[in-house]
């Protein structure tokens, strides 16, 4: 079964070996795809695998795990992206990418993260700002604007990042989201957050594009 192909709406996979994504840390601060990127990612393409996601991408510089992770909150981040798809597809294998916002989590220096309610992951953790409704409303638009952009890259398919403690799972746990509105409270407004993540970015891609 490991060696035979699978499907996903019109995604078809040559087999079922999926690499997933791992954080590298080897963009510069800019968040623009180095030819690191295109080394590593390529040479898992070489090696057959089926699918390849790419690793955190940051849809905004405050949203970044760190300094150094990949971004796509700009459009000037779309022709690195665009190439290494390219030369992911020329052997062979589909490539997805994980759009990710670190909230509380960012370790970015010279900004001040972000998060659902004002806490600290721990003492070595910068204090985050909580979100308003409509900051909220515009992280949402940045994940959109980021879904866009991966569709411009050519990328196969979109990872929501939702786990680790990061910036969607801050909004849907009960120990980090200590909101009394709409965004906070029972499991249905907890999440809120990701339900209109998820319908921001599905209103921008093509209905055959997995997410």
């Amino acid at each position: 079964m490991l060696f035979t192909p699978f499907s996903l709406k019109e995604l078809l996979l040559k087999n079922r070996i999926v690499m997933p994504p791992m954080c590298m840390y080897r963009a510069g601060n800019d968040g623009i795809v180095t030819e690191w990127h295109m080394l590593h990612y390529g040479t898992r393409a070489v090696g057959q695998v089926g699918l390849i996601i790419v690793e955190a991408t940051g849809i905004e510089p405050r949203g970044r795990i760190s300094n150094r992770d990949l971004g796509i909150w700009e459009d000037g981040h779309i022709s690195g992206l665009k190439k290494l798809v390219e030369i992911v597809h020329a052997q062979g294998a589909k490539v997805a990418i994980q759009l990710a916002h670190a909230g509380r989590k960012s370790e970015v220096q010279d900004t001040i993260p972000v998060a659902p309610s004002a806490l600290a992951f721990n003492e070595e953790y910068k204090m985050p700002a909580e979100l308003s409704t409509e900051e909220i409303q515009e992280v949402i638009a940045k994940f959109s604007a980021a879904a866009r952009r991966a569709v411009q890259a050519g990328f196969d398919a979109i990872e929501i990042h939702g786990a680790h403690g990061y910036l969607i799972n801050q909004f849907l746990s009960p120990l980090t989201n200590l909101r009394e509105d709409e965004y906070g409270g029972s499991p249905e407004n907890r999440v809120r957050f990701l339900d209109e993540v998820l319908e921001a970015i599905h209103a921008v891609i093509p209905e055959r594009m997995p997410v």
